[in-house]
Parts: C-alpha cells; structure tokens; sequence
C-alpha cells in the first residue's frame, strides 16, 4: 500500500484565470499537509468543524512557517 497523507483547511482563495488557487488557505492546507504521517489525515479545526458529523480527533495547536498564529489541528478519525 501507498502511505498516503493529506491536509484540509478551510478559508478564502483567489482562483486564477487557468483554474490555479492562490492566498493563504492554500499555504495553511499545504502546511498541514506537509504535518501528516503517512495513512495520515489532518485538518484544521475550521476545516473540521465545517465537516458536520464526522469524527475528528484534537492535535493541538501547530506553526507553520509563513503562517501568522497558530493553527488548531485535528486529525480524521477511521
């Protein structure tokens, strides 16, 4: 198997003319992306709360270079 991992994060994107999304929401997302383990789902709390029922467990907060503030993560549960 392929020890995938991904990040979420939810929040304003400017998206180009040739589909590209650009601005801070996709820095965080790839941030976060970037904290998975591999099998490894993480999100942040804004991601997860906008979810609906879906079972998150809380990591904490997390910096990310080039993110002001602290990001609040959480990782998806099986």
């Amino acid at each position: 198997a392929l020890p995938v991992h991904s990040g979420a994060h939810l929040g304003e994107v400017t998206v180009a003319a040739d589909g590209d999304l650009y601005g801070q929401t996709v820095n965080i997302a790839a941030r976060i992306q970037g904290s998975a383990q591999p099998g490894q789902i993480v999100a942040s709390a804004a991601f997860a709360e906008a979810a609906g029922d879906v079972a998150f467990r809380d990591l904490g907060e997390r910096q990310f270079k080039n993110v002001p503030g602290a990001i609040a993560c959480r990782e998806l549960l099986p």
